[in-house]
């Protein structure tokens, strides 16, 4: 029977530490792509399927230092100018407004129907605790919803 060896003992294992719910600096580090969400990837006929903007950030302060995260930000779709949301926005403002809302908050740029977000741009998340998918761990995530800041935006943190 084989044996594997681990690099350290079982018992020397670290149980998981959660980041508290606050802003954290956050620097894109890979190449943001517009990727088919898993709607499209499962059913590519479904009302749900359509793309996201896939955005790699890691976390640069404190205990937070090089944990990752990945951002999807609903990309733009054909009808989402017909279809509103609950305070009477069109789906396809609110999507652009996202987006452009994180690449200016990261120092990218947005103008006309260009939007420039690269790798190395840095600005701050807002990371939350959770449950997992399983619902049965607490995890943290970055929470989209909150909106983003600039560098320099968070008073109390460390740049």
């Amino acid at each position: 029977m084989p044996t594997f060896t681990f690099p350290k003992p079982v018992e020397d294992i670290e149980e998981p530490v959660l980041l508290e719910e606050d802003w954290y600096l956050g620097e894109i580090c890979g190449k943001p792509e517009i990727k088919p969400n898993k709607a499209m990837q499962d059913d590519p006929q479904s009302e749900k399927a359509g793309h996201n903007l896939v955005v790699p950030v890691k976390l640069l302060e404190d205990l937070a230092t090089g944990r990752r995260f990945t951002l999807y930000f609903p990309w733009p779709r054909e009808g989402d100018e017909r279809a509103y949301t609950t305070s009477g926005q069109s789906w396809l403002d609110k999507k652009m407004t996202d987006i452009s809302q994180f690449a200016e908050s990261f120092g990218g740029s947005v103008e006309g129907t260009d939007v420039l977000i690269q790798e190395g741009l840095r600005g701050y998340v807002y990371v939350n605790q959770g449950l997992d998918m399983s619902g049965q761990n607490i995890q943290n995530s970055v929470d989209i919803f909150a909106g983003f800041k600039a560098e320099g935006a968070v008073a109390n943190a460390e740049a």
